[in-house]
């Protein structure tokens, strides 16, 4: 397996010992499920597939539900990595709910920073985490746009409202997730430098894609021309203080922006 591979099973690893959370890992791969039966992380192969074989989003969402119960869900790409800061954001954004509110379906992006891939260690502790995530950041090679977006943490009133059919790994996932929120009344936060996510490496879609073509390629694009959403479109914003203390900043404009 890759080095990125492994850094993300390493740090799923952490995350579920050291915080109250859970790691799904959807896959049919027989390397990768090995692997994380080693690590004590769960594995699903529980998705619902397109034409041509790639899992609709909604159905690994539904699928997690059905394992775990929990306030918050996120899907992230295999080579992404999270600050350990996000389970404080998403206890704080919890706590901010008011009691007319409750039912308002959530939604935390972050668009991440690329950086080289670093070399985790399957038994790091949340100590030796925080220091590696830090040098990455301090080492970056700069921000992803703001619609180029690979985490998205649902809270559980996601089960309230159907998905369309959009599959992971093709152009514009990122888009309809962003869509999904706002089209559902709901608040799409960006986690700002509250809590940041890291891409490693530089590999862009594009570069992923070579060699797909037509309706594969497409699949997600043709069902999403009528509108473009991006983290410019959040209704809220984390911010953590000079004190050390968490705020979410007052609602931006909405920007839904109709494709001709």
């Amino acid at each position: 397996m890759k080095t990125k591979s492994n850094n993300t099973l390493f740090m799923m690893r952490m995350f579920q010992t050291y915080y109250d959370c859970r790691a799904v890992v959807f896959t049919t791969t027989p390397r990768i499920i090995e692997v994380c039966n080693s690590l004590g992380i769960t594995t699903s192969s529980n998705m619902t597939l397109n034409p041509f074989g790639l899992p609709y989003i909604g159905s690994m969402y539904h699928a997690a539900a059905s394992l775990f119960d929990g306030a918050f869900y996120g899907y992230i790409n295999a080579d992404i990595l999270l600050s350990t800061s996000f389970m404080e954001v998403l206890s704080f954004i919890e706590s901010q709910r008011s009691s007319h509110s409750r039912d308002t379906l959530i939604e935390v992006c972050h668009n991440a920073y690329n950086v080289r891939a670093p070399k985790l260690s399957a038994a790091m502790q949340p100590s030796d985490y925080d220091a590696a995530t830090s040098s990455l950041l301090q080492k970056n090679k700069g921000k992803r746009g703001k619609s180029s977006v690979d985490l998205f943490i649902l809270s559980s009133q996601f089960r309230r409202f159907p998905f369309e059919p959009m599959v992971i790994a093709r152009s514009r996932i990122d888009t309809y997730m962003m869509y999904y929120a706002l089209r559902n009344k709901g608040m799409l936060i960006d986690s700002g430098d509250a809590a940041i996510s890291f891409h490693q490496g530089l590999e862009t879609y594009t570069s992923r894609a070579k060699g797909v073509t037509g309706e594969d390629y497409n699949w997600n694009k043709e069902r999403s021309k009528k509108y473009f959403v991006d983290l410019n479109s959040a209704t809220g914003v984390v911010k953590r203080r000079k004190s050390g203390g968490l705020e979410l900043g007052r609602a931006q404009r909405v920007v839904l922006r109709k494709k001709a």
